[in-house]
């Protein structure tokens, strides 16, 4: 558990893995966010996940999210397809507002052996960019009761950590996402376009594979695509059609999240961890980990640590 504050924000997350029978990458994080009352321009940031926000009952205020604005009510829902852009403009009322959210990777939604393969219609909701898609299911909504309850129930497995809570919280994560699929469905009807066969996003899978196997060393996208036998310009079409973002972009955010793991548990010099993680100059780590953490590697640590 990690908890971070400052005079506007306060955050704490948690972090469990999700049993697979294949293998063993697929996590959640919990956050918790109390934002303090504010009115500011647009500083929209981004993460290589899908994410379920959950307002509590004294949050009013104005999300933007990519190029729509919506507004925040309390009890409202909001759901973040992976690497949308977002930020909260403005908040209301003296005590702030409190945000849970939970972030997942999208290969626990389109990756066969995440169990859920085959249900095609998940990803084309979550994943594709093209259809028609509305983040806010209001409190009031038909549907978002049921979605909260199982959402506080995947709180709870992780605030409590009963016997096989990871179990029960990917089994909870399943039935949230086929709920909003079929709140998406009545509104906007079944989502459109041919699923993509389940051998090229085995193939995307094995990519995910070699690439969190190879992150100390450097690595091509043509490496990559050479290793599953498929073209580069292929494989990064059929990357960020799954993902959302690039192949690239992927191999930054696993350098930088090992990066973090490094910084914590050890006291190697910075320098140090930028090689082990695969960066080929200091400064090429340094702009990267800013990019991605919103502060140097040094101030991650003393904060972190603090």
């Amino acid at each position: 558990m990690t908890e971070q504050h400052s005079n506007q924000v306060s955050y704490t997350y948690r972090e469990m893995e999700l049993p697979l029978e294949t293998r063993g990458r697929h996590s959640v994080r919990l956050y918790y966010n109390h934002l303090g009352p504010r009115n500011r321009e647009k500083l929209p940031h981004s993460h290589r996940a899908v994410e379920i926000d959950l307002f509590e009952e004294e949050c009013v205020g104005t999300y933007v999210i990519g190029d729509q604005t919506y507004e925040i009510r309390p009890g409202d829902i909001f759901v973040l397809r992976s690497n949308e852009e977002h930020s909260i403009i403005h908040v209301e009322g003296g005590s702030g507002c409190t945000c849970t959210g939970i972030q997942f990777t999208p290969d626990f939604i389109w990756a066969p052996s995440s169990e859920l393969g085959d249900m095609s219609y998940l990803y084309e909701i979550f994943l594709e960019r093209g259809g028609r898609f509305h983040h806010r299911f209001a409190a009031n909504a038909p549907g978002t009761a049921e979605i909260r309850r199982n959402l506080q129930d995947i709180i709870e497995e992780f605030n409590q950590t009963p016997m096989d809570y990871s179990l029960m919280a990917k089994l909870k994560l399943i039935e949230v996402l086929i709920l909003i699929a079929r709140e998406h469905q009545r509104r906007f009807g079944a989502a459109g376009g041919p699923p993509i066969q389940r051998e090229k996003r085995e193939l995307v899978e094995k990519a995910l594979n070699y690439i969190d196997q190879h992150l100390a060393e450097p690595i091509t996208l043509e490496q990559v695509a050479a290793h599953i036998h498929m073209s580069a310009s292929y494989l990064s079409q059929l990357f960020k059609q799954l993902n959302g973002f690039t192949v690239w972009e992927y191999i930054v955010s696993r350098r930088i999240a090992l990066a973090k793991r490094l910084l914590l548990e050890s006291d190697e010099l910075v320098l140090d961890v930028s090689m082990k993680c695969g960066f080929n100059s200091i400064t090429n780590f340094n702009r990267a980990f800013k990019r991605e953490a919103a502060m140097t590697p040094r101030m991650y640590r003393k904060k972190m640590r603090a």
